[in-house]
């Protein structure tokens, strides 16, 4: 992967993974702290629902700008899934095996 895609790449699961905490954060503090006369199980439910809607946004971004690869590890392999034809013919042309 050349070195501006990669880190595209990186800042993606980062900004996902800082999303997701963010979410989780302000779901578990928060509830509580807005409801704490409910039930423990109505405020579970209300933290299930929150965060439905607070990955809708994510979701959205995600289906209308989707990465230009991704990745598969299983073991010792590596799949790369590309979004379009031209980004898998540079990618290969680039990853060419010199011998």
């Amino acid at each position: 992967m050349c070195k501006p895609c990669a880190w595209r790449f990186r800042f993606r699961r980062l900004g996902y993974a800082a999303y997701l905490a963010a979410i989780a954060a302000i779901i578990i503090v928060g509830v509580p702290h807005l409801f704490p006369h409910l039930h423990r199980l109505i405020n579970k439910g209300i933290m299930v629902a929150a965060f439905v809607v607070l990955m809708i946004p994510y979701l959205v971004w995600y289906n209308r700008k989707p990465p230009c690869i991704e990745l598969t590890i299983e073991g010792d392999q590596v799949t790369y899934q590309f979004r379009t034809w031209e980004i898998a013919n540079e990618f290969s042309t680039m990853n060419v095996r010199q011998e």
